[in-house]
């Protein structure tokens, strides 16, 4: 084998044990990958219910994920420094320390009292319950590579990131599709645990048998003959290394929480972004050839144009084509994003701290989603926007770069139409953000109030409208929105104020089950969810209602 063969050149190499086979390496590797992407929905799916369903959770959890990826990136960092011999004493001690903390079943007493903070609580929640395992799956992909380099000197191990991201992908399609539909929550999360013992067995046996190799540290090597694309300086180098990444993670984060809330709360949404995020890393990954430079800037600007379009129209446009235009965005900006990325990457001796830059970038654009933009942005999702100008911006910087010393005919070409094109994208999106902020005003209403918080985003418009019952007089009617979806209404007039409007009429079907519905002639009725408090109409003398609401902006509005 190619890796025998290397371990028997010199006389400074160490017998007492060969080094593991390629094939060893890629189970650890694609093992640790899909347990890592595995866990994610699960755990997600697994407490959904106990903070109410809405896709804060989801993108809390993508915030942990995110963070947990930069602290194992940054450990297999740390680590890879050392001298081997105690690389893996130190690593064994932690894949131990994982083991005792399987199964990773949530207690119950991680559910949410009363009026309790989400955020931080399901953050807490997860760093107990799959904290650790998380951590050392966080690792392996780094960590492994810098191995596999230790032990085949002359081999590239960046085709090992590919496969570590086909087991991410794997793990997510088969989840919705498979482990979901046919097990229960418990089987799940014991399943999960009885592979993770599986796993870390394998690396186990992996790093005992790199316990002799004294080859270099990957870090002293001399750097190996790699197709890699010179780069200018390593000053620059870093902070691309950054931003690439924190862009494609914003745009992945905020095109969820987009179609999640603008179009249809479906948790399958989660899972399908997610996916084609992975899958634009396996690409780019795998080889050089994939990521032709013009084709998919082409296509991120043509869809990012579509994108601002389909904003634009709003519930005009059908679920499913607005889905296919964001969904598409998406793709093509990841794609720009992870094949400049490849295109930046250097010899494996800095493999780790690229790698701890990748993941230190996609910890960053999750605190800017799910921390800074609910803060920053209450009156739309404008992090989608601020993601597609930045992708556009990066593409157009480094394609610029990557001609500045070929023929000035090709310089002024790319020029022109990278300036052409982020021009029309700048227009497209600020005519939007003009519309998001004009359109109340120019159909003769105001906004009264907007928040935004774990739940999502809340707005109330004031409108003119006609009394009702035909007449020609105006009053004025305000409205509760959810994202875009209405969650009632109310007249201002104090006579009109106790009418029962939207879907909450007399002739809904809220509306005839209250009316007609009697049982002992006073009713005890549930609410799930407060809205307006619009049901409350519908109440009389000894009726007792009881409402249940899980967002206390909701309370503060209604």
């Amino acid at each position: 084998m190619a890796a025998d063969d290397a371990l028997n050149e010199g006389d400074t190499r160490n017998e007492a044990s060969s080094a593991p086979a390629l094939w060893a390496f890629g189970g650890v590797i694609f093992t640790g990958a899909f347990l890592l992407f595995q866990v994610q929905p699960l755990i997600g799916k697994y407490i959904l219910p106990w903070f109410g369903g809405g896709p804060g959770i989801w993108t809390t959890c993508l915030l942990f994920f995110q963070v947990m990826l930069f602290a194992g990136y940054a450990y297999a960092h740390w680590l890879s420094g050392r001298a081997l011999a105690q690389q893996v004493k130190i690593h064994l001690v932690l894949l131990a320390l994982a083991l005792l903390t399987l199964p990773i079943t949530p207690s119950d007493q991680w559910k949410p009292g009363p009026g309790e903070e989400p955020m931080g609580h399901i953050l807490l929640l997860l760093v107990a319950s799959v904290g650790l395992p998380y951590l050392v799956l966080a690792s392996t992909g780094p960590l492994a590579q810098a191995w596999f380099s230790r032990a085949n000197p002359d081999r590239s191990p960046y085709r090992l990131y590919a496969l570590s991201n086909v087991g991410s992908l794997l793990a997510l399609l088969t989840f919705p599709f498979v482990v979901e539909p046919s097990t229960t929550r418990t089987m799940q999360v014991n399943g999960w645990s009885l592979a993770t013992v599986f796993y870390i067995g394998l690396f186990g046996w992996v790093a005992w048998q790199m316990r002799g190799i004294d080859g270099e540290s990957p870090n002293d090597a001399p750097p190996e003959k790699e197709a890699v694309e010179p780069a200018p300086s390593l000053v620059w180098n870093v902070p691309l290394w950054l931003l690439l990444p924190a862009c494609g993670t914003v745009l992945l984060m905020s095109t969820t929480n987009l179609i999640c809330q603008e179009i249809a709360v479906i948790p399958f949404l989660w899972v399908v972004p997610l996916a084609l995020y992975l899958l634009t890393f396996i690409i780019a990954f795998d080889s050089p050839r994939w990521y032709l430079r013009p084709l998919f800037v082409a296509g991120f600007l043509a869809s990012a144009g579509a994108s601002c379009w389909a904003l634009n129209k709003g519930v005009d446009l059908s679920i499913q084509k607005q889905l296919g235009i964001f969904i598409s965005t998406l793709f093509f900006g990841c794609m720009v994003c992870h094949g400049e990325l490849f295109r930046l990457r250097p010899p494996s001796r800095k493999l780790t701290a690229y790698y701890l830059c990748i993941s230190g970038g996609g910890a960053l654009g999750g605190l800017f989603v799910s921390l800074g933009a609910p803060a920053l942005f209450q009156l739309f999702f404008w992090e989608f926007h601020l993601s597609l100008g930045l992708c556009g911006l990066l593409a157009g910087v480094l394609w610029l770069r990557s001609v500045w010393s070929a023929s000035r005919m090709q310089l002024v070409m790319v020029c022109v139409l990278m300036t052409a094109a982020l021009q029309a994208l700048t227009w497209g999106l600020s005519q939007q953000v003009r519309r998001i902020q004009t359109h109340v005003s120019r159909t003769g209403g105001k906004n009264l109030y907007a928040t935004r918080n774990f739940y999502g985003l809340l707005k109330v418009n004031e409108w003119p409208a006609y009394y009702p019952g035909g007449t020609n007089t105006l009053t004025a009617k305000r409205d509760l929105l959810h994202g875009r979806i209405s969650h009632g209404g109310q007249y201002v007039d104090p006579a009109l104020a106790l009418r029962p409007i939207t879907y909450f009429g007399p002739q809904s079907g809220i509306g005839l089950t209250l009316t007609h519905v009697r049982e002992g002639g006073t009713k005890r009725v549930g609410v799930l969810g407060l809205g307006t408090g619009s049901a409350a109409v519908y109440a009389r003398a000894g009726d007792r209602f009881r409402f249940y609401e899980i967002n206390a902006a909701v309370e503060h509005v209604a």
